[in-house]
């Protein structure tokens, strides 16, 4: 599996810290990969569309990251 560079966890970071100050209620699709611990999944994603979200999944797939069981598309809506 291929690993982010050093600037990865900055990345993550900043994207949680701008979501923590949307409005509840805001909903987007999340990228989820499976965990290899087998139980829990992982966000790597977020987009404003089912579509676009396929579209993302898809490419992590033909890229080599993981099989399409690998990965799921869920539909979430932050709360207060």
């Amino acid at each position: 599996m291929a690993t982010g560079g050093g600037n990865q966890d900055l990345l993550f970071y900043l994207g949680n810290k701008a979501l923590q100050n949307v409005d509840p209620g805001l909903t987007y699709w999340s990228l989820q990969r499976h965990h290899p611990d087998g139980h829990r999944w992982v966000e790597v994603g977020r987009f404003p569309s089912k579509p676009v979200a396929r579209m993302a999944l898809d490419a992590f797939v033909s890229h080599g990251q993981g099989e399409a069981e690998d990965f799921r598309v869920k539909k979430v809506t932050l709360s207060a």
